[in-house]
């Protein structure tokens, strides 16, 4: 899969996105890689959600 420019996207998508990868990981147990793939963005950037 090809990943987007999510910079691209209006702040309120981008939160939308954010939240959606940290859901995805704290509830729902996918890994960071998982979640990048699902939602088109580097792995770095979801561990960066989570950590934040």
């Amino acid at each position: 899969m090809k990943l987007g420019d999510a910079r691209k996207l209006t702040q309120g998508a981008q939160e939308s996105l954010r939240l959606r990868g940290i859901k995805a990981v704290v509830e729902g147990g996918k890994t960071h890689a998982e979640v990048g793939h699902l939602l088109g963005v580097a792995r770095g950037t979801v561990s960066r959600w989570v950590d934040s």
